[in-house]
């Protein structure tokens, strides 16, 4: 029983830190580009594909809330629903039947 004890301890903390290392990453992937202008100041500029990892960002912390009502969940989760649907793959294909399911 200790030992079955310590690996549900284990996997947790290992779905902890895989959250954590992938809302790290989203959000770095989000930051804008920070440009040296030639008075000194700095510019942010924002790109399509910041822009589009913002929206990731805000899916997966959506999809990571607690206690989401009916409506608020199926929302999101036909928001991801139309972000995979954009992408041809297996994979896309099958978070949609999952959306579908839910």
């Amino acid at each position: 029983k200790a030992l079955q004890g310590l690996q549900k301890l284990k996997f947790s903390a290992a779905q902890e830190l895989q959250v954590e290392k992938t809302q790290l990453m989203l959000e770095r992937m989000a930051m804008p580009h920070v440009w040296q202008l030639s008075k000194g100041d700095s510019a942010q500029v924002y790109t399509p594909e910041t822009q589009r990892a913002k929206e990731l960002l805000d899916l997966f912390n959506a999809l990571n809330a607690p206690l989401l009502s009916t409506e608020q969940r199926l929302d999101v989760l036909l928001n991801v629903k139309w972000t995979v649907k954009e992408l041809e793959s297996p994979l896309s294909s099958e978070i949609m039947e999952l959306v579908d399911r839910e």
